[in-house]
């Protein structure tokens, strides 16, 4: 996906998690790891492989 500068924005975590306050949930990730879920009302998933390299499960 390109974004042109004009559609792009720069907006505060603040701003962010106003919009999605799920986001709240996955702020305590640590390096390496990766989160996803299966629909916009599903719950957080986390995770982080023993060598570093993330896989959905």
């Amino acid at each position: 996906m390109d974004i042109s500068e004009e559609e792009a924005r720069v907006v505060s975590l603040e701003e962010i998690l106003e919009f999605d306050h799920t986001l709240k949930e996955i702020l305590i990730m640590v390096n390496g790891s990766h989160a996803w879920r299966e629909n916009i009302n599903g719950k957080w998933k986390i995770d982080k492989s023993e060598d570093g390299e993330c896989e959905q499960k």
